[in-house]
């Protein structure tokens, strides 16, 4: 089907279409994605007395309740920090994560009505509904340097190495995000499944502990991981504790990369019946 649009002429087509075209598509879907994002940001702290509050309190809260666990009880090692200096950033990280793709898997469900009447890219749902967590992640983390300065933590250039940390965490949550919820369509497995996954993955990550402690045999796997070398990286930028290998940075924006090819060639395809399975 056509519709002319001024000048220009929008095909509306059941067959699959390249990576080409999804681009397009999202390009010129952005004001339905900025919509959707501020949309999801009105939503969560609508009729709330403490507002942006309870993003700062999350991480903060789980930071002290792990300090007095790891850090009194058992004792685990804080590379010579305040073990709150050292297990706060690394949990704004990775609830930026565990946040992105939470929200990514239930985005399709939840817009069920949206999806059944009206035609758009489907994909601006799911990724709307992860990036809208970068702004949870934006006050979380403006804590981090008084918290880091109030307990004698110097911080320098190296402050800078974050911005390296962030892009693969947004790119694995955001590709996760999209792959369950698009398969949760089908499969309602999928969506009991994530949050099951994430507790699992949060163990796997050195979120509460350094890397040292991991034994080397260990080691590699863990890096494996493609969330550990970015929180590894964003605790260092701003505690100056241990960075991991190179080669595990890298092979984290490799495994990320990969992770967007597959989800969106997966949506694209769950897409053509996507109304009808909802």
């Amino acid at each position: 089907m056509r519709e002319q649009e001024g000048r220009n002429w929008i095909l509306i087509s059941a067959r699959g279409s390249g990576w080409t075209r999804a681009a397009r598509e999202l390009l010129q879907a952005r004001d339905l994605f900025l919509l959707l994002v501020l949309r999801h940001l009105k939503i969560r702290f609508a009729q709330t007395a403490m507002g942006a509050f309870w993003v700062v309190l999350q991480p903060l809260m789980t930071a002290g309740i792990f300090s007095i666990l790891f850090g009194v009880f058992v004792k685990v090692p804080s590379d010579g920090l305040p073990y709150v200096a050292f297990s706060y950033p690394a949990m704004v990280l990775w609830t930026l994560f565990a946040q992105a793709f939470e929200r990514g898997n239930n985005s399709l469900i939840l817009e069920e009505r949206l999806i059944t009447k009206v035609y758009f890219p489907r994909l601006v749902i799911p990724l709307a509904a992860s990036m809208s967590s970068v702004a949870d992640f934006a006050i979380a983390a403006a804590l981090i340097l008084p918290i880091t300065l109030w307990f004698g933590v110097p911080v320098g250039g190296r402050i800078f190495l974050s911005l390296l940390a962030i892009p693969p965490v947004l790119m694995v949550s955001s590709s996760l995000g999209v792959l369950f919820a698009s398969l949760s369509i089908r499969y309602r497995d999928f969506r009991q499944l994530a949050p099951f996954l994430t507790q699992i993955w949060f163990y796997a990550t050195p979120v509460v502990y350094p890397l040292h402690v991991v034994p080397g045999r260990y080691r590699t796997a863990l890096l494996i991981n493609p969330i550990s070398a970015p929180v590894l990286v964003f605790r260092h930028a701003f505690t100056g504790s241990d960075l991991p290998p190179a080669w595990s940075l890298l092979a984290s924006y490799i495994v990320s990369a990969a992770l967007v090819v597959v989800a969106v060639a997966v949506f694209r395809r769950v897409e053509r019946r996507m109304a009808d399975w909802l």
